[in-house]
């Protein structure tokens, strides 16, 4: 089984050779790969998953509340004279490049330094971006209007040949710098035209209503082609040039990433002049630090240490309930993970309310398949995914199960409790009879295996789609192509003079809209 991340579709499932868990495209994830048999914990299906989404707004205050520090106007008005940003997150930066990791450490990071054609707000909504306006000319083809004051970082003026290269390079493996996206973007793709400077025609292969949702995510994001082109896609991961609000100054790996103010911004400069993103991998030394000052905002912020960050008079909790799903990918090419038996089995031993309330306070909700509550697909009709081992012993003993040990990979760290609920899925698979060997593996290796499928969207008809996507769910329950665990609600600590809205989608949104410091 693997963890999965930030796609458009359903996955497929894994072979043997294509064990993963996805820390995703700002996401993250554990395994469980049994060999032979193989299962791994893709601890998030986000937003690339489903982007059909109209609204990501769902509030947290689905979760229980945390505790607040006394009222006052004083605390809600606290001021700063700072003039840097210090953000504290899990794990190190391994790239770049916008296209080039699913992982939200590096999007984090990205979507900052670079634009997308289209943006999406915290609350769901679509704005212009570099694509100052977009149409559907016919039912195949999607023409975006592109701003003609934006430069790069370097000074150079982008353009629809940009814009062009950029999407290009996620399709199709020719382009010079190809860094493909999954299926849910490249099956859908036929071609790109840049007819002049200011305009961008799409050529999908089949209706596509939700272009401008995927526009709006990694698979929109714009990188300089004159740039690429001059000095090769191994310096440009180095020292990247991008169009967004912030540009690159250095890193230093396992340390620090720094980035400055773009003071022409042609959306109006961010309103601090340095940004300095620090990797602390453990949670509690990430809440101390905000505690203490030495951070201004830190993600995540892990359950345990929500209601200490949220009853300190200098701290804050923004917490919003994620675009997406944490799951066990199963490789299902292998026994016994072949037999939907076992599947459904492993997925009826999961005790996700006892998971939701001990390992995350509370803060999640058990989901009832795999459409995401806030997409506009979700069926709330549908109860939620039950906890009966009596009948999970009784699919193992139909499936005629023998004790064939299934391997579960984890990460350490990635996010937070993933060991801890990997050890907690593993007892509870041996408390109906399942032979589990939990493996622990590197964050670095985790990326290396997160790869996966999905299903292509086909329809443009919303009825059609609907009818689809409950035959979709309802095959799904039954064959646990993946196993749903949990939706967490995704908790910031931030200082109480930062002013900052979560995205669901894991986007750390810095332009000025979203983000501001309070001074005096």
């Amino acid at each position: 089984m693997s963890g999965s991340g930030y796609r458009t579709g359903v996955s497929t499932g894994l072979r043997p050779d294509d064990i993963s868990v996805s820390a995703d495209e700002r996401v993250q994830y554990n395994t469980i790969d049994s060999r032979p048999g193989s299962c791994s914990i893709r601890e998030r299906v986000d937003r690339r998953g489903f982007l059909s989404r109209a609204s990501f707004g769902v509030a947290a205050a689905l979760a229980p509340a945390l505790p607040r520090a006394a009222s006052s106007a004083a605390l809600d008005t606290q001021t700063t004279s700072k003039r840097d940003l210090v953000i504290a997150q899990a794990y190190d930066l391994t790239s770049l490049d916008p296209h080039a990791s699913t992982l939200s450490s590096d999007w984090r990071i990205a979507f900052n330094v670079f634009d997308t054609l289209i943006r999406r707000h915290p609350d769901g909504t679509l704005h212009p971006a570099l694509a100052s306006a977009w149409k559907r000319t016919t039912p195949t083809t999607w023409q975006l209007a592109l701003r003609a004051d934006v430069r790069w970082h370097d000074g150079t003026r982008f353009t629809s040949v940009d814009a062009k290269y950029s999407l290009d390079r996620t399709y199709d493996a020719t382009v010079k710098g190809a860094r493909l996206l999954g299926a849910w973007w490249t099956q859908a793709i036929d071609r790109t035209e840049a007819p002049d400077p200011a305009t961008l025609i799409i050529h999908t292969r089949w209706p596509d209503l939700l272009m401008p949702a995927r526009l709006a995510s990694c698979a929109g994001a714009v990188v300089p082609w004159a740039y690429m082109d001059r000095v090769g896609f191994k310096v440009f991961n180095e020292r990247p040039v991008g169009s967004g609000p912030l540009r690159f100054v250095s890193r230093s790996k396992g340390d620090q990433c720094v980035l400055d103010a773009n003071l022409d911004y042609w959306d109006g400069r961010v309103d601090v002049d340095r940004v300095v993103i620090k990797s602390v991998s453990d949670h509690q030394r990430r809440a101390d630090l905000l505690l203490r000052g030495g951070a201004d905002l830190i993600v995540p912020l892990a359950p345990e240490h929500g209601p200490r960050v949220a009853s300190d008079p200098s701290t804050q909790v923004a917490g919003v309930l994620y675009a997406g799903l944490y799951v066990l990918a199963v490789n299902v090419w292998v026994a016994p993970l072949n037999d939907p038996l076992i599947r459904q089995a492993l997925s009826l031993a999961i005790d996700r309310e006892t998971i939701v309330k001990e390992l995350w306070r509370g803060r999640g909700v058990v989901p009832s398949g795999p459409i995401p509550r806030g997409d506009d697909l979700h069926d709330p009709s549908l109860r939620a995914l039950p906890y009966d081992p009596g009948a999970a012993r009784e699919r193992l003993r139909r499936a005629g199960y023998r004790g064939e040990a299934i391997h579960f990979e984890t990460t350490a760290g990635m996010i937070a409790n993933d060991r801890l609920m990997a050890e907690a899925i593993a007892e509870m698979w041996e408390d109906v009879g399942v032979k589990v060997v939990l493996d622990v593996i590197d964050i670095e290796t985790r990326h290396r295996k997160n790869r996966q499928q999905a299903f292509a969207r086909s329809t443009a008809d919303g009825r059609a789609r609907a009818l689809a996507y409950r035959r979709m769910t309802a095959i799904f329950l039954e064959q646990n192509p993946w196993i749903v665990v949990l939706q967490p609600v995704e908790d910031y600590g931030l200082r109480r003079y930062v002013d900052f809205a979560p995205n669901p989608d894991q986007q750390l949104e810095l332009r000025r809209f979203n983000f501001r410091m309070r001074r005096g």
